[in-house]
């Protein structure tokens, strides 16, 4: 009983991690999108593009006029700081400090023909990448749309 009760305790919150409120209708009844880069970097654009490449759900479409979502991605930085990074050498640990300023990536999903914001979701830069992140949390929520 007690064995029971534990399993219950440690798997109901697993299962419960991946629910998600509805999504808009127009997210699930597009077709293509268009990807609009607001960061002033190239990294997210390309990250996106070949991110919906493989997904295969939506057609890309270069001109936002002829898409019916929009993808726009942009950044918010805070205060350059210094990181302290511990290097290991033939003759001990040496520590070097190096420039870094953390931020946050965000995406917006708008419709093109009504202009309203159908998701939006931001996320602090990481080693894997903000900008895909943010893509593979938006794919798992669309995934877990009934169609």
């Amino acid at each position: 009983m007690k064995l029971c009760l534990a399993l219950l305790i440690f798997i109901f919150p697993l299962a419960a991690k991946d629910v998600f409120p509805p999504l808009p209708a127009a997210i699930l009844e597009a077709k293509s999108v268009c990807i609009e880069n607001q960061t002033g970097e190239a990294a997210p654009a390309d990250t996106a593009y070949r991110f919906l490449l493989k997904w295969k759900r939506y057609r890309i479409e270069s001109q936002c006029a002829s898409a019916d979502l929009r993808l726009s991605f942009s950044f918010s930085a805070g205060e350059p700081g210094q990181r302290v990074v511990l290097l290991p050498t033939p003759f001990g640990i040496i520590g070097a400090s190096r420039s870094v300023r953390d931020g946050f990536t965000t995406i917006r999903v708008t419709s093109v023909t009504t202009g309203e914001e159908l998701f939006k979701n931001t996320h602090a830069w990481n080693p894997k990448g903000a900008t895909n992140t943010l893509l593979e949390d938006f794919k798992k929520r669309v995934g877990k749309m009934p169609k």
